[in-house]
């Protein structure tokens, strides 16, 4: 198992600095020399990275959105047109972005493991706090899911204490998080 961690960790070197010669090479090729090709590799790389993290949120927001949107409508259960509601696939959309920026990272800074670590972190705490929007956006959204009839019996009214607890649980543990990955502690021990 662990001879598997270290090849693949040994493949995952070889992909990077195979990347960073080409695009150096590429440099090269407009004239640059020296110390001002490694600068321009990092800015160039992180230019790409941003540039994908962007695309990534223009296809969520323009095309998978507006395709579950209809999709949810045209079908004849109400349960997916009030959970997959506007709110909750926006909060999604948010995280789409971030992710790939989280996955990239690794790549534009591998060279410099104290940036890569201190946006790493900033990064995660970021998906996390979009996580939380979005499980808040499916609670609230659940809610509505029995109020059909109009009716005020004690099993709505259950339920939407069960969503007030439920939102309290998603905000604490979502701070855990959080607070952990800030302090680079585990969750767990954190409780």
């Amino acid at each position: 198992m662990n001879e598997q961690i270290v090849s693949a960790a040994h493949d995952r070197v070889v992909a990077m600095d195979a990347v960073r010669d080409v695009v150096e090479q590429l440099i090269s090729l407009t004239g640059m020399q020296g110390d001002a090709v490694h600068v321009m590799r990092h800015v160039l790389m992180a230019v790409v990275a941003i540039l994908l993290a962007w695309l990534a949120d223009v296809v969520c927001r323009r095309l998978v959105l507006p395709a579950v949107m209809k999709f949810t409508a045209h079908t004849s259960a109400k349960w997916d047109d009030i959970v997959f509601n506007r709110d909750v696939l926006v909060a999604a959309c948010h995280i789409v972005p971030a992710v790939v920026v989280w996955l990239l990272l690794p790549l534009v800074f591998y060279q410099k493991p104290i940036v890569e670590d201190l946006l790493s972190r900033a990064t995660a705490v970021y998906i996390t706090v979009m996580t939380v929007r979005l499980l808040l956006a499916f609670v609230n959204a659940s809610k509505k899911l029995d109020m059909g009839d109009g009716q005020r019996t004690s099993t709505p009214q259950y339920f939407h204490s069960f969503c007030g607890v439920l939102r309290i649980v998603v905000v604490f543990v979502g701070t855990v998080v959080a607070v952990g990955i800030v302090i680079n502690r585990s969750p767990l021990s954190l409780l």
